[in-house]
């Protein structure tokens, strides 16, 4: 529990901090994309679409209607030849357009991955 709450500081201090300014709340670049993604919840697996992806989490477009607090796993491949990326995750919202999450237990090197990824998109 200690690693989870020492995870998701940055996204609460982002949150208070963005009462006293008007700037982008995020922790990390974010960037659309059309990317598979694989999602194993605890009744079973499904196939989706990553709309939006950065290094903290990702917007996925799901037929099934996950839950907001909802613990999985997401495994998907950024197309740089590396190999898939498995991340534990928490749903975080859910509205329309899809599932929310937040990466819980992505490696140094995966977010580093995920990082160049984000950058080669906004160019």
């Amino acid at each position: 529990m200690g690693q989870v709450l020492t995870y998701l500081k940055p996204f609460a201090m982002a949150r208070q901090q963005a009462g006293q300014r008007q700037l982008e709340r995020r922790p990390a670049a974010r960037a659309a994309v059309k990317l598979g993604v694989r999602i194993t919840a605890s009744k079973g697996a499904l196939d989706g679409t990553c709309t939006e992806i950065s290094s903290t989490g990702m917007k996925v477009r799901v037929n099934q209607r996950l839950r907001p607090g909802q613990a999985v796993k997401i495994e998907f491949a950024p197309p740089d030849g590396g190999p898939p990326i498995d991340v534990v995750s928490l749903v975080v919202r859910v509205d329309s357009e899809g599932a929310a999450f937040w990466f819980l237990d992505l490696l140094s090197h995966e977010t580093n991955r995920i990082n160049t990824f984000v950058d080669r998109l906004q160019r």
